[in-house]
């Protein structure tokens, strides 16, 4: 079996470095040719990356409204606690 490979490999390397270019440049054209990737790609945008924008954006906008009825949550009962100890002091 190492025979086949070294032998595989040795005969890889007789091949010249034009015909090896010719070839994968054939590869490129028939693959983009028969395999639409740019629609895929869209595709892709369209099933994945919209929806997740959108949670993400409107789990930023839950975050922000959160985070600012905390703050005048906590605010108002700081002043109620304040008036409270300051009836409480009278």
């Amino acid at each position: 079996m190492a025979n086949k490979e070294k032998s595989l490999k040795d005969q890889w390397d007789l091949v010249p470095g034009w015909f090896k270019i010719i070839v994968g440049l054939a590869g490129l054209c028939i693959t983009l040719k028969f395999f639409p990737i740019v629609e895929l790609l869209n595709l892709f945008a369209l099933i994945v990356l919209v929806p997740l924008c959108l949670f993400a954006s409107v789990g930023l906008i839950a975050d922000g409204a959160g985070e600012a009825t905390r703050n005048v949550w906590n605010t108002t009962m700081d002043r109620a606690r304040q008036e409270a100890q300051n009836i409480a002091a009278k």
